[in-house]
């Protein structure tokens, strides 16, 4: 017969050879030993490789469902063959990634995918569950959480994921993501909805973000930080382009008279090199639905302060917020000047079919 091939009885150790080399051993504790004669590790099933797969799962079926399969088992009851329902956070199985740590004599874990119930546990066929996966930092052999998949499909890097989110991004420190393209191409981000798809590219050519609906660019920012809106050619800061090139600025504190409204300011820098609004227009509230117009300039030491104002009645007010009214009761005239310093005469230019046109000294 075939001397190569035997199984031999030692003492509290079963082996198998072939070829004359040992293959299999079972040693007194149980342990099951493929391809080395000695239990290393803490594992009832040890295989050993110094190159080839360790371990091989074959699938051969016509169902596509149906591929190689490693199934992990998990009870609460302490008793083997006992079974107890799981709880939420309870693991349901891990994988460990280990290296053999000269220092610390000891084969410390680098890495872990662990499954656990996430969730409560409350119907013969429901098993909410998470994935995460943990890496050891430099100086460590703890692996800390880096990803998590819960059972909602929810996905969060450096954190747990908030309910709202699908993918949350934290960092220890900064929160950062970052998509790259390779090569000429360029990077996108897509928001999409059953209504259409909105997307900001980083183009390569262009050297611009952009942002996009379906079809047509709606905003480009472009390298040197000028804005366009409604237009891919840009010159200026900021530029709208459009039929109805509207554009509102709007104020949201409560109504006070002669204060709420919207302004855009004219800003520089001072002979010190502090940052000033020289001068700036505004829309003001001027009464129940009564809207006028101010412009304000600041003068030499002091703050910003209305010089121009355009009433509700088109009427043009220079050095004052309201109108004054003409000699004999006539009404306030369309332009008027005033002034609490030496200055040349207040003015007035009258026409309508009961006045003539006049100056008031």
């Amino acid at each position: 017969g075939d001397t190569d091939t035997k199984i031999s009885f030692d003492t509290n150790i079963i082996h198998f050879d072939t070829a004359n080399e040992e293959r299999l051993r079972i040693d007194a504790n149980g342990v099951v030993c493929i391809s080395h004669t000695n239990a290393l590790h803490s594992g009832n099933l040890q295989v050993a490789t110094s190159g080839s797969d360790a371990i091989d799962i074959n699938a051969y079926s016509s169902t596509a469902a149906n591929g190689g399969r490693l199934t992990f088992y998990r009870s609460k009851d302490a008793t083997i063959g006992s079974n107890t329902i799981v709880a939420d956070n309870d693991s349901l199985g891990r994988i460990d990634f280990r290296g053999y740590n000269t220092n610390g004599n000891a084969y410390d874990i680098g890495a872990t995918i662990e499954a656990e119930v996430d969730g409560t546990v409350n119907s013969s066929t429901d098993m909410p569950s998470a994935i995460v996966l943990k890496t050891s930092g430099d100086g460590s052999a703890s692996p800390t959480e880096r990803l998590r998949i819960t059972s909602a499909g929810l996905v969060g890097i450096g954190t747990a994921p908030e309910t709202n989110a699908n993918l949350h991004v934290m960092g220890s420190s900064r929160g950062r993501a970052i998509i790259h393209a390779g090569g000429t191409e360029s990077a996108q981000l897509w928001l999409r909805n059953p209504k259409g798809t909105w997307k900001i590219h980083n183009y390569y050519d262009g050297d611009a973000l952009t942002f996009t609906d379906d079809s047509s660019e709606r905003m480009r920012i472009t390298s040197t930080g000028l804005v366009g809106i409604g237009t891919d050619t840009v010159y200026n800061p900021l530029e709208v382009v459009g039929s109805s090139a509207d554009i509102m600025v709007y104020d949201t504190d409560d109504y006070s008279q002669n204060v709420s409204g919207g302004a855009v300011a004219f800003a520089g820098k001072d002979s010190a090199g502090n940052r000033k609004t020289f001068a700036d227009i505004r829309g003001v509230a001027n009464g129940s639905n009564i809207g006028e117009f101010a412009i304000r300039t600041r003068q030499s030491g002091g703050n910003v302060t209305e010089a121009v104002r355009v009433d509700s009645s088109g009427r043009l007010l220079v050095g004052q917020t309201s109108s004054i009214n003409g000699i004999y009761g006539s009404p306030p005239p369309r332009f008027s000047v005033s002034t609490t310093t030496a200055s040349p005469a207040i003015f007035a230019t009258y026409s309508n079919d009961q006045y003539a046109s006049r100056i008031d000294l």
